[in-house]
């Protein structure tokens, strides 16, 4: 892969992995996201028992027009906030439930 320095950054990701047991040990990594807050939202429902996933936040190489980056770890380069559109998504779809019809008029978010 060829990318010219002037479109890397080194960046805080924040990796998303299952947790597999009681202890939280990791299984697999889940994800990669460029935001705290979406990852914890990727990583609910991902670990023991249908609880949170483990979020650990890392440094890495990023290239934010092809959407990848290069965990100093691996050496490898992955893809980011893979799903991040559905996750925002539903982030909205939860966040509009909660806000009754008049809220949601006077707000302006819908006629």
């Amino acid at each position: 892969m060829k990318i010219s320095k002037e479109r890397l950054n080194i960046s805080t990701v924040y990796v998303v992995s299952e947790t597999i047991d009681e202890y939280g040990r990791l299984g697999q990594r889940l994800g990669i996201f460029s935001s705290r807050v979406i990852a914890d939202d990727y990583a609910e429902g991902k670990g023991w028992y249908g609880g949170k996933g483990d979020v650990m936040p890392t440094h890495a190489i990023v290239d934010f027009e092809s959407n990848e980056c290069l965990l100093l770890q691996d050496g490898k380069w992955q893809p980011l906030d893979k799903d991040s559109d559905a996750i925002n998504d539903e982030i909205r779809h939860r966040a509009l439930a909660k806000l009754s019809r008049e809220e949601q008029v006077a707000l302006g978010l819908t006629k």
